[in-house]
Parts: C-alpha cells; sequence; structure tokens
C-alpha cells in the first residue's frame, strides 16, 4: 500500500500566495495524466458545486497553515456575514472531494486509497480547520465587538471634535469680530478715529457676513453706523476745537514766523559783513560771533526788531512746534479723513471753508477800543498766522481747500489791509512809529512771500504812500525847526567862533572848513548855516535809515533830499518875504543871500557825507540836484536885495519930490542934499557887502544905479513934473553932474552908460542952439542917446520961461528955438 499523501501536498507550494488564489492552483501543479510517483491522480474540482466567490475563500482557508494565516480570511467571512455560506461551501466542497475520491478510487485503487487516506487527513485538517475557524469566529466575534464599540465611540467622537472644531471656528471668527469692536472702542477712547473708521469698514464688509447668524453680530450690524456717525460727531468737535485753538493761536504764529524772518535777515547781514573783512578780521569775528552764542541766554536779546530768542534758535524751529506755540493739524486731517472714507468730503470741505471764510472776517476786524497805531503789529500777525495756516493746509492736505479759495480770501485781506494802512498812515504824524511800520510791513512781506502769496501791494505801499508820508511827516517837523533857525537875531550876523570846539561843531562837522583857510574863524555866513546844516544831516540820516532794505533806495532818498531843498529853499523865501515887508536894511538881505549861498555850498558836502557814512555812494542816478534847488531862492534874494536898495533910493526921492519946485527963481548953488545921501548909501554900503560874489556885487551896482538915471529922468519928465524953467535944469545938471563925478571912481566899470541920454538931453536944453538937433550929423555927433523925439517932445512941451532968467540968455531966444525944435520934431 502506499504511503498517505502528506499535509504539505495539499497546501499550495510557498506561503506568499494569495488568498484569492483559485482552489485548482492550491492543489497542485500536477495534472491528473501526469501523476507523480508514489500518488495517486486528483480529480480536478468541480466548479459546479461552489460560486467562484466561495471557491476563492474556500481556497485561501484550505492553503493557510496556520491560525495567523487564517485570520485575513475568516476576518473577511465576518466581515462579509458569509460564514454559513462558507461553511456550506466547505461541505460541498469535502463532498466533491468525496466524490472524487471515489471516483478515482474506482478508477485506480491504489489511488482511491492514497485519496481516502489524504481525505482523512484533510478531514481532520477540515475539523481542525473548522474548530479553529469556529474559535477564530469567537474570538473575532469578541474583538469586533469591542472594535465595533470602539468605533462607535470614535465616530461619535470624531463627531464631537468636528463639532468642536466648527465651535472653535465660529468662536474666533466671533472673537476676532469682538476684538475689532474692541479697538474700536479704544481708538475711539483715545480719538484714533481714523483706524476706528478703517475697521469698522473691514467689519462692514468683510466680517459681519460670518456673524449674521449670531444676535450680536445683527446687533453690531445695526450699530456700526450709529458708532460712525459718532464718530464724525466727535471729530467734528474737535476740529471746531481746532479752529478755534487756531484761531487764538494765529498772532503768536505770525509772530515768531516774522521773528524767524528778522533773523534770517540779520544773519544775512552779518554774513555780508564778515565776507568784507580780511581773513584775520574774519576769524576774529567768528570767535567773538561763538562766544557771544554761548554768554547769550535763550530770550535775551540779540539786537534789532522784535527778535527775543537766540536767531540760530529760532530759524531752525517750526512755526507750529516752538517754545512760543504748540499746533499740531491732526484733528483737521483726521476729521478730513473720516469725511473722505464716508463718502462726505464735499461736506466737510465746504464747512472748512465757511469757518475760515467767517475767521478772516475776524482777524481783518480792528479790535474795539484799540487803534491801527497802538496795536497794529498783533493785528498784522494775527493776519500772518492765519494765511500761514492756510498755506500749510492748502500744501498738505488732500484737496480740502483749493488756491483759488486761498486766493480770494488772500486778495480780500490786501484789500482790507491796504485800505486801513492807507487812511491811518495819512493821519499818521509820529515820525518814529512810521519807520517801524516800514519795517515791520517789510518783515511781514518776507515772511508770507516764503508762503507763496503775493506782497506786491503791500511793498508798493511801503515805497509810496508811506515813504511819502514819512517823508512829508519828517520834513513839518524839520519845517518847525528850520523857522526856529531865521526869527533869531544872530541868523542876520556873520558868524564869528572863538572856541575851537564850536568851529569843529559848526564848521568841520558840517564839511564848510573846505571852503575856507583852516585858521578862518569870520565867516559870511550866519550860525542859521551850520545849524541848518545839522538838520539836514539828521533829516538824510533818517531818510537813509527808513530807506533801508528797500529793493529801491535810490528814489527814497532823491525824493526825500529834493522835497527837504524845496522846504529849506520855500523856508528861505518865506523868511526874505518877510524882511520885504519889515523894515530892514540892505546887510539883512545880504545876509540872507548868503546864507542860501553857503547853505547851496555846504549841503552837498553834508548830505553826501552822510550818505557815505551809510554806506551809500552819490553817483549815477543817485547824484542829488542841489543846485536847481537853490537857483529861484538865489534869484529871489538877489531880486530882494535890489528892492531894497531900490527902495532905499526911491526914499530919498520921494522925500525930495514931495517939496520940490520945477520953477525956481535960481537954480541951486550945487548939488542937492538927496542926490548926495543916495550917492553916499551907495558909496558906503554897497562895500559892506563885498561877501557876496562879484556877480551880484556888479548887478547891484547896475541895477542901483540905472534906477537913480530912471528916477533922475523922472524930475524933468515924469508926470509930477508939469513944467520946468532953466534953472530947475540947471540944478538937475548940478545934480547928475555929482553922479558923474562919483561914477568915475566906482569899482563897477559901465555905469555911466544909463546916464547918457540925462546927459545929452539936459546939454540939448542948456545949448545956444537947439535947432542943430535937428541936424543929422550933429544929433549922430552929439545927442546919440536921445533916440526917441516923442519923450524929448513930452520934456520940451514942459519948459516956462521966467522973467527974471532971461538976462541970463538973449532976451526970448531959448523960448523961440524951444518953442521952433517943437515945431520940427512934430513936423517929422
Amino acid at each position: 500500500m502506499s504511503s498517505k499523501p502528506s499535509r504539505r501536498d495539499l497546501g499550495p507550494r510557498s506561503r506568499g500566495n494569495s488568498l484569492d488564489l483559485p482552489v485548482s492552483a492550491s492543489m497542485g501543479s500536477e495534472s491528473p495524466s501526469s501523476p507523480r510517483k508514489g500518488s495517486v491522480n486528483r480529480p480536478q474540482k468541480s466548479k459546479k458545486s461552489v460560486s467562484g466567490a466561495d471557491d476563492s475563500i474556500v481556497a485561501s482557508l484550505i492553503s493557510s497553515e496556520t491560525q495567523t494565516e487564517l485570520a485575513p480570511a475568516i476576518k473577511s467571512i465576518f466581515e462579509q456575514h458569509r460564514e454559513l455560506e462558507v461553511i456550506d461551501s466547505l461541505s460541498q466542497v469535502v463532498e466533491a472531494k468525496e466524490k472524487e475520491i471515489q471516483k478515482i478510487c474506482e478508477t485506480n485503487f491504489q489511488g482511491f486509497i492514497r485519496s481516502v487516506d489524504e481525505l482523512v487527513v484533510v478531514r481532520k485538517g477540515i475539523e481542525g480547520i473548522k474548530s479553529s475557524v469556529v474559535q477564530l469566529n469567537r474570538d473575532m466575534q469578541t474583538s469586533s465587538a469591542e472594535l465595533i464599540s470602539k468605533t462607535t465611540e470614535l465616530n461619535e467622537l470624531r463627531g464631537i471634535s468636528q463639532n468642536i472644531n466648527s465651535a472653535i471656528e465660529v468662536l474666533s471668527t466671533c472673537m476676532y469680530t469682538l476684538g475689532l469692536c474692541a479697538k474700536v472702542k479704544e481708538y475711539v477712547e483715545n480719538k484714533k478715529f481714523y483706524p476706528a473708521i478703517k475697521i469698522l469698514d473691514q467689519l462692514q464688509q468683510v466680517h459681519l457676513r460670518n456673524v449674521a447668524q449670531f444676535e450680536f453680530g445683527r446687533q453690531l450690524e445695526k450699530r456700526i453706523p450709529l458708532i460712525k456717525d459718532s464718530i464724525k460727531k466727535r471729530v467734528m468737535a474737535d476740529v471746531n476745537e481746532w479752529l478755534l485753538q487756531i484761531r487764538n493761536k494765529g498772532g503768536r504764529i505770525g509772530k515768531f514766523a516774522m521773528e524767524q524772518t528778522q533773523a534770517e535777515i540779520r544773519q544775512r547781514d552779518e554774513l555780508l559783513k564778515l565776507r568784507q573783512m580780511d581773513a584775520r578780521d574774519y576769524t576774529n569775528a567768528i570767535i567773538s560771533q561763538r562766544t557771544r552764542t554761548k554768554l547769550n541766554t535763550p530770550g535775551s536779546p540779540s539786537g534789532g526788531g522784535h527778535i527775543s530768542a537766540d536767531a540760530s534758535d529760532i530759524t531752525e524751529q517750526s512755526v507750529f512746534e516752538n517754545s512760543m506755540v504748540q499746533v499740531t493739524f491732526a484733528p483737521l486731517y483726521q476729521c478730513s479723513y473720516i469725511f473722505e472714507s464716508l463718502g462726505e468730503k464735499d461736506e466737510f470741505r465746504k464747512y472748512y471753508r465757511e469757518n475760515r471764510k467767517l475767521q478772516s472776517r475776524l482777524v481783518l476786524q480792528m479790535p474795539e477800543g484799540k487803534s491801527f497805531i497802538q496795536d497794529y503789529e498783533s493785528f498784522l500777525q494775527e493776519i500772518v498766522g492765519f494765511f500761514i495756516i492756510e498755506a500749510t493746509v492748502l500744501q498738505t492736505s488732500n484737496d480740502l481747500i483749493s488756491a483759488y479759495d486761498v486766493s480770494m480770501l488772500w486778495d480780500a485781506a490786501v484789500n482790507k489791509v491796504k485800505s486801513i494802512l492807507q487812511v491811518e498812515v495819512a493821519y499818521c504824524a509820529d515820525i518814529s512809529l512810521l519807520p517801524k511800520l516800514k519795517d515791520f510791513l517789510l518783515v511781514l512781506s518776507r515772511t508770507l512771500r516764503k508762503y507763496g502769496f503775493d506782497l506786491t501791494a503791500i511793498t508798493d505801499f511801503v515805497r509810496a504812500p508811506l515813504r511819502d508820508r514819512f517823508i512829508l511827516v519828517a520834513l513839518s517837523q524839520l519845517a518847525a525847526q528850520f523857522e526856529r533857525l531865521f526869527i533869531t537875531p544872530d541868523s542876520y550876523e556873520p558868524l564869528n567862533i572863538k572856541a575851537e570846539r564850536d568851529y569843529d561843531g559848526f564848521i568841520v562837522r558840517n564839511g564848510l572848513h573846505t571852503l575856507f583857510d583852516r585858521d578862518q574863524r569870520s565867516f559870511p555866513f550866519s550860525v542859521a548855516v551850520p545849524r541848518a546844516c545839522d538838520l539836514i544831516r539828521m533829516f538824510i540820516r533818517d531818510l537813509v535809515d527808513f530807506a533801508q532794505n528797500l529793493t529801491e533806495m535810490d528814489p527814497v532818498i532823491v525824493k526825500g533830499t529834493d522835497q527837504l531843498l524845496k522846504l529849506v529853499t520855500s523856508i528861505l523865501l518865506a523868511k526874505a518875504q518877510e524882511l520885504q515887508n519889515s523894515q530892514i536894511n540892505q546887510l539883512q538881505v545880504s545876509q540872507a543871500y548868503l546864507n542860501a549861498l553857503f547853505l547851496e555850498k555846504a549841503i552837498p558836502t553834508c548830505g553826501d557825507s552822510t550818505l557815505k557814512s551809510k554806506g551809500i555812494i552819490t553817483t549815477g542816478a543817485l547824484r542829488l540836484n542841489y543846485a536847481d534847488n537853490f537857483s529861484e531862492c538865489k534869484e529871489k534874494l538877489q531880486e530882494l536885495l535890489f528892492y531894497v536898495n531900490a527902495k532905499r533910493i526911491d526914499g530919498e526921492f520921494d522925500k525930495f519930490t514931495s517939496t520940490l519946485d520945477s520953477r525956481p527963481d535960481q537954480k541951486a548953488p550945487g548939488p542937492r542934499p538927496y542926490i548926495s545921501n543916495i550917492i553916499n548909501d551907495v558909496t558906503l554900503s554897497f562895500p559892506k557887502m563885498s561877501a557876496l560874489p562879484d556877480s551880484v556885487i556888479r548887478t547891484m551896482y547896475h541895477r542901483a544905479y540905472q534906477h537913480i538915471a530912471r528916477r533922475l529922468m523922472e524930475l524933468i519928465s515924469g508926470d509930477k513934473i508939469v513944467s520946468w524953467n532953466l534953472a530947475y535944469v540947471a540944478s538937475v545938471n548940478e545934480d547928475l553932474t555929482l553922479v558923474e563925478d562919483s561914477l568915475k571912481k566906482s569899482p563897477v566899470q559901465g555905469l555911466l552908460d544909463y546916464f547918457t541920454e540925462l546927459r545929452q538931453i539936459i546939454d540939448l536944453i542948456m545949448s545956444s542952439d537947439l535947432l542943430a538937433y535937428m541936424d543929422v550929423n550933429v544929433r549922430a555927433k552929439l545927442y546919440p542917446a536921445i533916440g526917441n523925439p516923442k519923450k524929448l517932445l513930452v520934456i520940451l512941451e514942459k519948459f516956462r520961461e521966467d522973467k527974471t532968467f532971461t538976462k541970463l540968455f538973449v532976451s526970448g531966444t531959448k523960448a523961440k528955438q524951444i518953442a521952433t525944435l517943437i515945431q520940427k520934431i512934430k513936423g517929422n
């Protein structure tokens, strides 16, 4: 009998076979037609007994050698709940195997026996497998129950975890939303409204949709518009407070800005002075400047203007953040941004413009109870501060205001300020205030020009109306002082200096020493001249000081000096007129003329030296025209001098003619007293006026003797002389002879020519042959000066013959000749 097949022959050849191997593959690789040695042929498995799936399961169970290998197959069976089917399948397999064995046995006994043995072995294995499967099933049931419990618990926990995660996510969203709400509250409490608005917008646009299902989300949705409205009201309140703040601090802002400008001007001037020094002086000046800077304490005056702090400190500070004022634009910008984010920027822009327009009106109103002159600094500083703020808002804000808005406010302010200045300055008589106002306006102009404003109207006002008012006020005060100079008695007496101090003060200081010898102490002009020079020098110095910092200094100096000279000459002329209307002598008029003459000479030297002391060179357009202003004055004073001389001459003539007898019984024995007095007065008084220019003296002699000749002619041709006789003509001849004799000794030549006509007329009347006059040759030789026959005719017609004098002449001859000559002259 053959040996029984081993268990190994029934199983797979290797342990790595898959559980889903077909049953035929697990039963061995030998085919029935080629059985192995010592074994019976194995019939193939019947495919009718089991399904394909069951075959796979049964095959996997059969091929498993250990319980560990059975576990996955059994697990799969229990998972599929096919225990009974698998058992049935196993039973079918057994039955099939038995049938196969039986068939084989019938075919091959030995194979049958071996198959039986194998079947027994298989049966035993199946029984073991069955018990193992049952035990495994019980174990699986036990472990599966726990696994199912754990799985159920795990699912429950997974659901709880998911719920928790969902809850955490929702709570995180809610907490984040509430955190944003807390930030909004914090920002609002700290007045950081702009980030608060941004967060509210973020909540409204993004986060509310995530919490809309909750009550607090719905409440938050309702509260956000209210919070925004509350923020808008609060920022408006802050802006209103800020507007009030800048209204109150505008003056201090303007003051500090102008002090900065003054400091810059002073630094520039000091730098220019330092540049003019040589290297050693420059180094010493720098060291000195640094020493003064260390010694000076903040707030101590550093010289000039209204600067109250160190210049370098002032120029480095902001006009809005300094020791004088602290102003921030944060409330304005914040409100502007918030209104812009709310879509209401136009509303806020309109509100701001209206408020600033109202504030500008308030700024341009003078405080009640104060005049412009008393409070012009604070008034103008308020305006400067206002427009510095407007310029800053224009440059830094986002279209809050436009350049046109600022321009309209500025034009209104300039017109208002200019009208106030014109009225106030027109009535200002304080000479010390006008330069301060000028400096203040120039600093104001330079300050606001840095912020882009047009200051042409203000600077034009300084260059014209303010300048003219200053000159007018200065001249009005100077006029009173000049008036007092020429009413004192010593103003019409030559100046005699004894003390050297007086010489330096009167002569040297005013440049008059250049006109005379160094040792001379007696001068032709009076003390009024150096005193007038002092006043003129002081005026020019004040004029130059006023013109400082003006872009065009020359017109100011030229106009002021020209008006000064006109004032001086007008006062001199007024005094001359007073002299003319009073009892004066030639010496007083001569002194007035000399005063004008030497003032004309002294003023250029005095004025130019004053200008040079101020660093101004009087060349080119600045050359002052002194001569033209004095020419008229000298001419009028010269005419006054001639008038006085003529008046003295007329006095003697009038006194003489008041008792004149033109038909005396006899002629005068010699020159009559009136003509002697006139000649003596001229010959004695004229030399006393030798200080006058030679041309004036010559003219004075000519005008005096010309007037004497005219009055002597009137003694025979005047209307007051109705008739005359030969004795009267003989007396006039004596007077004329005295004049002619005196003129022979006169220092001035050509004076006899004024008396030639009178001399030839008298010679003709006294001649024995009057009719010879009708002879052209005789007339040209003896009587060429008698060029007017009508005048001679008037004189001859006044002749009346007296009988007492006929013995002097051939009886009736003179009368006949005169009568015949009259007829011949009339006939021609």
